[in-house]
């Protein structure tokens, strides 16, 4: 099976907190505002793209993709017409989300 790397499917750049803990994430930005943090719309519009391209590139095959949970829940947002909300589930590491296509 080929392996493929994707730089859209990576995670969300946390612009000033990257490499934080949540507990420094909450210390240094108690409001929640953090400078340079991608934004949702940035992040659905990467994410779709790489779906789309998975699609076109695997028509009709079995793809298994690697990604963090935060890039896994915009995807289910997105895909789900905002069905699954981001915040109102966890993922648990190395958890599994079937999509399929028709």
């Amino acid at each position: 099976m080929p392996l493929v790397e994707s730089g859209l499917l990576i995670e969300r750049d946390y612009g000033k907190a990257s490499g934080m803990t949540l507990e420094e994430r909450d210390r240094y930005f108690p409001d929640g505002i953090i400078p340079g943090k991608e934004n949702d719309d940035l992040i659905k519009e990467r994410a779709i793209q790489a779906i789309e391209a998975i699609k076109e590139q695997y028509p009709d095959k079995r793809v298994l993709l690697v990604a963090h949970g935060g890039l896994i829940k915009v995807i289910l947002k997105a895909l789900s017409n905002g069905e699954i909300e981001t915040h109102s589930f966890k993922l648990v590491n190395t958890s599994i989300s079937h999509i399929e296509f028709s």
